[in-house]
């Protein structure tokens, strides 16, 4: 993040809940699909505080499945997908319609 930043692209990150500096539930299940509707409110407030139209999505690891979860339902406020150490054994179905 902090070479992409230091050449002038604007880069945020967020924590998934659960995960990171977020609240931690004992016990809560958290699946990609209701963090993908997270990451939708972050977009519309990226788009919206950038002036632009669509964005790059990125994951790591558990997040690749969030940002495909995201874009098997929201394509078209995406320029781009990028997926790091994207672990699956079946193909998620979103994936099926990009």
């Amino acid at each position: 993040m902090d070479y992409l930043a230091s050449r002038g692209i604007d880069v945020y990150a967020l924590d998934m809940r659960g995960y990171g500096k977020s609240t931690h539930v004992n016990g809560t299940l958290v699946r990609a699909e209701s963090c993908a509707r997270d990451v939708k409110a972050v977009v519309d407030f990226i788009k919206k505080q950038e002036n632009v139209d669509k964005i790059f999505i990125g994951g790591l690891s558990y997040g690749s499945h969030v940002a495909v979860a995201f874009a098997g339902k929201h394509q078209e406020d995406l320029e781009g997908l990028m997926m790091f150490s994207y672990v699956y054994n079946s193909v998620n179905p979103a994936v099926q319609s990009i």
